[in-house]
């Protein structure tokens, strides 16, 4: 079966009609309702099948060369039809939950504006690339109830034993069950995006999430980062990166040819998917009054979007289409005084002028005529100082104009989602493993075992899931960890908890670790406090003994 009819196959199916007749169905049979009815495969393996088959799976090191002939990878692991029509279903399914104009501000849905964005099968142009794709960014808006779960699951980048191990972790926490399925109404899960790239099983990991989206589609929910876009694979793929870069690991669109031999057209037609993701979710929880917000995404600030209207609407609102990125407008509308100072002395006249205004992406990122940087949306692609002191950078490095964004400046941002209804508190990303565009991130992500409260205020999180994220050559042995978040939102923020489970993947036994952080500063200072006394007690319980033995060979003497 090839991959134009593996895509047929789904975009027809056969349905039985009140007569007991067959008749042919443009898209999986799905209630329209608030809710979206979850879709099986009958080809789909258990979770504890999928886990098994990954096990037999070389995790390291990471290079294509180990793994099996295609042949035999298809015939052991995955085939290329059950991949793409997995893949194509989970794109279906996600139109269908785009489709309803009501849940849209201003009632413009994404399907409405840009029609065929789901038919990942639509003609390829290889003479003209970007004419390929729809980039329409969205901001989604989840309001969960308080006692809710959120599973948050930081960069990827093909490491799929380490998903593997996190899913079998909330499995034996009693939140999954063998068919993908979550076992509690009030558990959810959230990737933070680059779920491919680097690693060499960014297809297993495609698949994986995939799969938790058809089984939960009012669960699960999918960011796009910064890889999830054909020309950054293209880049890899290519070897255009900074030289620390080339020794990580292939594209993914190597990856894909690899293991099903795939046409550059039959590439671009998987890629498509990419489009249907939202750029970032705010994820909220309180009382009927008012609702606390924290955002998610992959990369970080993004000048040009104000959340205010969607976090703070009456109706129940998911979606904004964010079209125009109001760079200039927010910046002489919104920032305050001491914020605008900050760009403009960290900005010369030419970066003032060529990247703060109004912007229409065409793509994440774009070529500036003015200065031959990159522009790019930032949800997706920026940075963070470690220094709590530092201000604002729109330098980044040669490639691109990556923004980095200081602690004063972010929280002036944060303001922006803050109205009588709403409070937009804080965020949690993913995306900066690497120590040079804001500071030796990487040595902090290290560290904390892959969770860094960035300036220890509980406003910025950096979160990373998997040995396979490294970004420089210094971090090889350095990051190691399975690390994944539970966030645990309450009616009062004070009351937020974030959970933090991690295992150190260098050892042959591995164990779990779990640490919780308070979003109630005064609380977190105490347990460390407490921790702190605890530790003490114990070096003076031990030098005690220490001395007492010492005292008591003496005496022997």
């Amino acid at each position: 079966m090839n991959f134009f009819l593996s895509l047929a196959i789904l975009v027809y199916l056969t349905v039985t009609t009140a007569n007991g007749a067959p008749e042919l169905a443009l898209v999986p049979r799905v209630i329209c309702s608030s809710k979206i009815q979850a879709v099986s495969l009958p080809t789909g393996y258990s979770l504890k099948e999928w886990a098994r088959k990954i096990a037999a799976l070389k995790e390291r090191p990471i290079e294509l060369s180990t793994l099996p002939a295609q042949a035999d990878y298809q015939k052991a692991v995955l085939n290329r039809d059950q991949f793409l029509s997995t893949i194509t279903q989970c794109a279906r399914l996600i139109g269908t939950t785009l489709s309803n104009s009501s849940n849209w501000i201003n009632h413009k849905s994404l399907i409405e504006q840009a029609p065929g964005i789901t038919n990942l099968q639509r003609p390829v142009d290889l003479n003209d690339i970007p004419k390929n794709f729809i980039f329409k960014p969205y901001a989604q808006r989840l309001i969960v109830a308080p006692n809710s779960t959120i599973a948050l699951f930081g960069d990827l980048h093909g490491s799929i034993h380490s998903l593997m191990r996190d899913l079998l972790k909330l499995q034996e926490l009693g939140f999954i069950d063998n068919n993908f399925k979550l076992k509690q109404p009030n558990f959810y899960m959230l990737f933070l995006g680059d779920y491919i790239d680097r690693g060499i099983y960014g297809v297993e990991c495609f698949y994986t999430v995939a799969r938790l989206k058809l089984a939960n589609p009012n669960q699960v929910f999918l960011v796009r980062g910064n890889h999830e876009d054909y020309n950054i694979s293209v880049s890899f793929k290519k070897g255009e990166l900074a030289k620390p870069e080339k020794d990580v690991a292939p594209s993914f669109l190597l990856e894909l040819q690899s293991k099903f031999s795939l046409t550059p057209e039959q590439e671009i037609m998987l890629s498509r998917f990419y489009d249907l993701l939202p750029v970032v979710v705010y994820i909220g929880s309180g009382t009927t009054d008012h609702i606390n917000f924290m955002q998610c995404c992959h990369g970080g600030m993004e000048l040009g979007y104000n959340p205010r209207k969607l976090l703070s609407s009456v109706q129940q609102y998911k979606y904004e289409l964010i079209g125009t990125f109001a760079r200039r407008h927010n910046f002489n509308t919104f920032l305050n005084q001491q914020s605008q100072n900050s760009i403009k002395l960290a900005s010369n006249l030419d970066i003032l002028c060529s990247e703060i205004q109004n912007l229409v992406f065409p793509s994440p990122y774009f070529t500036n005529p003015v200065t031959g940087s990159k522009r790019c949306v930032g949800f997706m692609w920026s940075d963070f100082y470690t220094n709590s002191k530092s201000a604002f950078s729109p330098n980044g490095d040669k490639r691109f104009s990556r923004w980095v964004y200081g602690r004063d400046l972010s929280h002036d941002m944060l303001s922006w989602g803050n109205s009588q209804r709403s409070s937009l508190k804080g965020v949690i990303r993913g995306h900066q493993h690497n120590n040079t565009t804001g500071g030796p991130m990487l040595d902090m992500i290290c560290c904390s075992k892959g969770l860094v409260n960035v300036w220890d205020d509980n406003t910025v999180f950096t979160l990373i899931s998997s040995p396979e994220s490294k970004l420089e050559n210094s971090g090889e042995n350095c990051f190691t960890y399975d690390s994944f978040a539970l966030l645990k939102p309450q009616k009062i923020f004070n009351n937020w908890k974030l959970e933090h489970y991690f295992q150190d993947t260098a050892y042959q036994s591995k164990s779990w670790g779990h640490k919780v952080l308070f979003f109630d500063t005064d609380q977190t200072q105490r347990l460390k406090n407490s921790v702190a006394a605890a530790k003490n007690y114990t070096r003076a319980t031990t030098q005690a003994l220490s001395n007492a033995a010492k005292k008591h060979q003496t005496e022997v003497r």
